[in-house]
């Protein structure tokens, strides 16, 4: 279960640990004056065009580079995806070195399909900077990242184009080469910056190690091909 920080009206604070639906606001441990859940060490994971969303204290392999079907089925999903996952805190890890790390804020894992171009790259990055997924002082969802002044961590990772419909063995047809995927996941993150999300790279092309710690768990997961539908009523 997650640690919450809560705050007194008379200025204490203290950690709890406690599920997610736990109460925000309760009886200071202190004084027992009115306490309220402070928003900290919240971090989030996404699917670009193509995310990945992962579970409590996970570390995984991310596998990148490019598309590679290796004799699998070559249909293709129909649409692409994403998912965001808030944790408390995230790294990367090539060749047994961390080369970067987050506190609070998303883990966004991108994969691009093919035929993504920049401005869909672009308006993805927007949608993970500005939806609001992060709980306010009752507990509610009301704040972006942004609002929190989170980190991002950008990951590219074309695994999460598989598609699985036909025998054992995955396709990757729906990823983007590796030429058109790598400066799309730039323009994720420069449109990220951009914003003013300090943000963080991993590294294109490499093996890594992916680790985070998911709080809640929370995961949300948006499909690109849906954001231009209306909504069900």
């Amino acid at each position: 279960m997650p640690v919450y920080e809560y705050r007194c009206t008379k200025g204490h604070t203290y950690e709890k640990t406690e599920g997610f639906s736990a109460p925000s606001s309760q009886k200071c441990a202190h004084c027992g004056a009115r306490a309220r859940r402070q928003i900290s060490m919240p971090a989030v994971i996404f699917k670009g065009s193509g995310f990945y969303s992962t579970d409590n204290r996970a570390t995984a392999p991310a596998s990148d580079g490019g598309s590679s079907s290796d004799g699998a089925s070559s249909s293709t999903p129909s649409d692409d995806g994403k998912s965001a996952t808030k944790s408390a805190g995230a790294s990367v890890t090539v060749d047994g070195e961390a080369i970067a790390s987050i506190g609070p804020g998303l883990l966004l894992l991108v994969g691009v399909a093919d035929g993504d171009d920049e401005a869909e790259s672009r308006r993805i990055a927007g949608k993970c900077a500005e939806m609001r997924i992060f709980s306010d002082g009752d507990g509610r969802f009301n704040l972006s990242l942004i609002d929190i002044g989170g980190e991002a961590l950008v990951v590219s990772q074309f695994t999460l184009l598989a598609d699985v419909r036909r025998g054992r063995r995955p396709s990757f047809d729906a990823a983007a080469r590796p030429e058109a995927a790598e400066p799309l996941v730039a323009a994720f993150a420069e449109e990220l910056r951009r914003l003013g999300v300090e943000t963080r790279t991993g590294r294109f092309g490499a093996k890594m190690s992916v680790d985070l710690v998911n709080d809640g768990p929370v995961t949300i997961v948006i499909a690109s091909a849906d954001l231009d539908r209306p909504r069900r009523g």
